[in-house]
């Protein structure tokens, strides 16, 4: 059976290893711990084999360079069979002599070192806290049940100290990523509130899960007498306790801790994604090659507003978040629009040709908030980010064609028809694709099958798979709307209902 779990790097099953291990020799050097997505016994089994090679030595030993490091056994080209063998063998020896009552505390050190966030990260936030206080409840249950008096103090010692430390990696990650972005937008210092309710959050999962356990002695299910020894594997009885309580009924109980903070673990796992994909934004306009017109930034900015509205009113937050990331929008356009600014003066000045001032002139910030004004106007009407969209894009187009016409832009990139402009309104209300090797949908096909695919991922509660930010010719998941992926699409979005 596998877990939905909530480990901290992936870990390849059994079979995995060795049919990966056909392929690619440098797996003899990998080092894995629980899956991210998965737990199943025999990734347990491989856990634990491993552990005899690579949790020999403190976090701070392995830093220093100090640690003795033993050469791991995972498969190669040459002894995929005698891995196979060593794992059956060990796997044989768990089931009769068990895994011991002594926690290795090395191996949990090194687990919970893995617990920081980065901005291409920061979207596992949820899954991170779910398994610090998964990890935690599992451990300290059996220090309860194996240990009493000085030794129980002592283990709990330990345990909290680990504890902390990786509650403290993940806050001040955190905090570094989100709230930084946040001050860089105009919303002010929200350190400490991130800070509390992180903490808060995660303690009061803890107490989640030592409810669930208190009241579901056997929620592994684990009977045979084969399978006891997963009852010491930690790992694996913290991904089992999360899927339980993912899939259970029970009633979620808020600590007085947690009543008290700011924000709850769902803000903060929604502003994390918001942030991460928000920001990336600003890294894309360095591999972008072409600044669009003014028109088009308005209309993909009104996009993404109406995305930013919907997200914050249907994905669970609370008012106080909704108000938070609504706030940073604000800023964010600003600073975006600033952002492209500063990218056509360096494409000015890195250009040879002779007007390269005139060829790279500065955004008319007017222009585009005119276009983003009115399709938010026809937002604010209706309600309907489709209807905005088109009522958004005619007005834009519109705008476009009369700076065509007009010689005062035609000095300008970003309004000459040619090869290097690769956007100017030409397919967005009909393909003129004239590649066949490009998917025969006009851009306005591919903004509705993209805002659908947002609704419908917001409305499942998987925000981890919303696409919110903009790509190099229009909506980032537009982009990857192409021949190669054309199955892909039709299956998961039913892009022909939409189109």
């Amino acid at each position: 059976m596998q877990i939905s779990g909530l480990g901290m790097k992936q870990m390849p099953s059994l079979h995995d290893f060795a049919r990966l291990g056909q392929s690619d020799s440098r797996l003899s050097k990998s080092i894995g711990v629980s899956s991210e997505t998965t737990y199943t016994k025999e990734d347990a089994v491989i856990y634990q084999y491993n552990r005899q090679y690579d949790i020999n030595s403190t976090i701070d030993e392995l830093a220093s360079g100090k640690a003795e490091i033993k050469g791991l056994g995972l498969p190669n080209l040459e002894d995929n069979d005698t891995f196979l063998k060593a794992v059956e063998t060990f796997r044989q020896n768990l089931e009769k002599k068990g895994l011991g009552n002594e926690i290795n505390w090395n191996s949990v050190q090194y687990d919970f070192s893995s617990t920081d966030v980065e901005l291409n990260t920061v979207d596992q936030f949820s899954n991170k806290a779910d398994y610090i206080a998964s990890r935690y409840t599992v451990l300290q249950d059996r220090i309860n049940a194996d240990y009493s008096g000085k030794e129980l103090d002592e283990q709990m010692g330990k345990l909290n100290t680990l504890f902390s430390k990786s509650k403290e990696l993940l806050v001040d990650s955190y905090v570094d990523v989100v709230g930084s972005f946040l001050e860089e937008n105009g919303v002010g210092d929200e350190t400490a509130n991130l800070r509390d309710s992180i903490y808060a959050g995660i303690n009061n999962r803890v107490k989640e899960y030592s409810d669930y356990i208190q009241s579901n002695r056997n929620y592994a299910e684990i009977d045979s007498d084969s399978d006891k020894w997963l009852l010491q594997d930690d790992g694996y009885m913290a991904a089992h306790l999360r899927e339980k309580m993912d899939n259970s009924l029970v009633v979620e109980k808020t600590s007085e801790e947690s009543k008290s903070a700011v924000y709850s673990l769902r803000d903060l796992e929604v502003a994390g994604i918001y942030v991460q994909q928000t920001s990336k934004q600003y890294e894309s306009l360095e591999h972008t090659g072409v600044i669009r017109n003014e028109e088009s930034i308005g209309l993909d900015l009104a996009v993404q507003s109406m995305k930013t509205d919907y997200l914050t009113k249907n994905s669970g937050i609370s008012n106080k978040m909704a108000s938070l990331i609504n706030r940073t929008f604000d800023g964010y356009m600003e600073n975006y629009l600033e952002k492209i600014d500063e990218q056509l003066k360096k494409d000015a000045n890195h250009s040879m040709i002779s007007n390269s001032k005139q060829l790279y002139a500065p955004l008319d910030h007017s222009a585009v908030h005119a276009v983003y004004q009115y399709t938010m106007n026809q937002y604010q009407k209706s309600g309907d980010m489709l209807q905005a969209l088109g009522s958004g894009a005619q007005y834009g187009k519109e705008q476009y064609d009369k700076k065509v016409d007009s010689s005062a832009y035609e000095s300008m990139a970003r309004y000459q028809s040619n090869i290097l402009n690769t956007y100017t309104w030409d397919n967005f209300f009909q393909s003129k694709q004239d590649n066949p090797y490009a998917l025969n949908m006009s851009d306005l096909q591919k903004y509705t099958i993209t805002i659908n695919h947002f609704k419908q991922s917001v409305d499942n509660g998987d925000i981890q798979n919303i696409d919110l930010m903009l790509g190099s010719n229009g909506d980032l998941s537009s982009d990857r709307l192409n021949y190669s992926n054309i199955n892909q699409y039709e299956q998961n979005y039913n892009w022909e209902a939409y189109a």
